[in-house]
């Protein structure tokens, strides 16, 4: 397996969802991509999508803090974002 198909795979149950990304920052994981020299984890924020090196990584929420706080941040992010997460 490429190491994209398993960043793919890694991706895949979070994907839309909310994590920690770069910076200790809460944002929506959109996706990952590459190019010749590297990997990128797709993250959407207040400040539009940003592109981050998967060197660096991610947290996810989901799943891991209590079903009710990640449920309250997901209803701020919502409300306050024009795309969406789940």
């Amino acid at each position: 397996m490429t190491t994209f198909k398993e960043l793919k795979k890694e991706l895949k149950p979070y994907k839309n969802t909310l994590v920690i990304g770069h910076f200790n920052e809460v944002v929506r994981l959109v996706g990952v991509n590459e190019d010749e020299d590297d990997y990128y984890w797709i993250y959407d924020s207040k400040e539009g999508k940003s592109y981050e090196s998967c060197v660096g990584g991610w947290v996810a929420l989901k799943g891991v803090i209590p079903d009710e706080d990640y449920e309250r941040l997901l209803r701020v992010w919502n409300l306050n974002n024009i795309e969406k997460a789940i």
